[in-house]
């Protein structure tokens, strides 16, 4: 299979620690924070519980350790859409897991591992229609807000990470085009498998750790 690249107009901004700060708020060194707690929280899951539960503990953690280091963010759920919202700097972000391309600043473009709903592609609309607000019918969602999606991908003994603002969302449901692109410093973990459970298509989150 042919690897995907990156033909679409996509600024792959260089990473600062400095800048990061600066534009969104908080160090980056708390999402590795918030990645090493939910990796200890999914590595605590055992055979004996269902196959997908392992995945959507790391995610639902993922998501509640990082919410809880921020200031003046807030939690946010639209019809069961979970957001972390700044609303004094009108951004949003969003977690989920990517595929093999996810923080790797090459040519290839990452996409977000599963398929999204209806939620996920009015926040890629909205992020499109910023730039052209007379096109906008009935937003769902706030309007003039950017909504980023942080993305994480297990490889080896690392979680590669990046926060990007998706632009498009191909025909199998999946973002697979950004506005811009920021890989963050990989987040060094326990060696586990790499490779993704295919023997549920029906589960919307999934992050496989190898039990020793």
């Amino acid at each position: 299979m042919s690897e995907r690249f990156n033909v679409a107009e996509s600024l792959v901004s260089q990473f600062s620690s400095k800048n990061f700060l600066f534009r969104f708020g908080f160090d980056f060194p708390i999402i590795h924070e918030a990645v090493r707690t939910a990796w200890l929280m999914a590595s605590m899951i055992t055979r004996n519980h269902p196959r997908t539960y392992r995945g959507i503990t790391f995610w639902a953690e993922f998501v509640k350790d990082f919410r809880q280091k921020l200031d003046n963010w807030t939690a946010q759920s639209i019809k069961n859409f979970d957001l972390t919202v700044n609303p004094q700097e009108d951004m949003a972000i969003v977690i989920m897991s990517g595929d093999k391309f996810t923080g790797l600043s090459g040519s290839a473009m990452p996409s977000t591992k599963n398929p999204k709903g209806a939620m996920t592609l009015q926040l890629v609309e909205n992020n499109q229609l910023s730039l052209f607000p007379e096109m906008r019918e009935n937003p769902i969602i706030k309007e003039g807000c950017q909504y980023w999606i942080l993305l994480y991908y297990k490889a080896e003994d690392e979680i590669r990470l990046e926060l990007s603002l998706p632009n498009n969302i191909d025909g199998e449901g999946k973002i697979n085009s950004w506005l811009e692109r920021i890989p963050l410093p990989s987040c060094k973990v326990g060696a586990g498998s790499t490779e993704p459970d295919i023997t549920d298509k029906s589960s919307a989150i999934d992050f496989d750790i190898e039990i020793k």
